[in-house]
């Protein structure tokens, strides 16, 4: 059986201007989530074992996928409201947990 991944969709064209082929499909909508979740884990790996700016940016383009999925100005707006009552991470606070 053959395994599944999404991928970013310039990849086949890429692929295809050096000589390689690919099969590929469009996701139907009601299973891009799924595919999305599966690429966030699979890209917060390789960045976890490879702390780079190529593989933040590719945890970046999921994150913006699924913003866009959820609707950008709902997140947005959600965004700024849990900063303003949270705060960020910025400032490097650690909580300190007692065993």
């Amino acid at each position: 059986m053959a395994r599944e991944k999404l991928i970013r969709h310039r990849i086949p064209w890429l692929a295809e201007a050096k000589g390689e082929t690919m099969r590929t499909r469009i996701s139907a909508d009601n299973e891009r989530d799924a595919l999305l979740k599966d690429k966030l884990l699979e890209e917060v790996a390789e960045f976890l074992g490879n702390p780079s700016i190529d593989e933040l940016i590719d945890v970046e383009e999921v994150v913006r996928a699924l913003r866009e999925r959820l609707g950008p100005e709902e997140f947005d707006r959600a965004a700024a409201d849990k900063y303003r009552e949270c705060g960020g991470l910025y400032q490097g606070v650690v909580l300190i947990l007692e065993d």
